[in-house]
């Protein structure tokens, strides 16, 4: 507030120095948001891959249980015959 009421006292100049200062101050909140912003999007790309790391390796569990099942039905069959 004293800042203000001293760039006032300067007139015209004091009156465009406000005016700057606040722009800077609005900018800076809208960096802050957009840094904000794409922190929530890394976030949810990072999320994103280990789901998906997380989905292959079930599959790739499956698919080899599935094998050893397929594998240990064919040796049942053959020795049966």
């Amino acid at each position: 507030m004293e800042l203000t009421q001293e760039l006032l006292k300067l007139g015209t100049a004091g009156i465009v120095c406000l005016v700057l200062l606040y722009a800077l101050y609005k900018s800076e909140k809208r960096e802050e948001k957009k840094d904000i912003r794409i922190q929530m999007l890394e976030n949810q790309l990072t999320e994103s891959y280990d789901e998906r790391v997380l989905a292959a390796d079930r599959l790739a569990e499956a698919i080899h249980s599935t094998r050893n099942a397929v594998e240990a039905l064919t040796s049942e069959v053959r020795a049966r015959r």
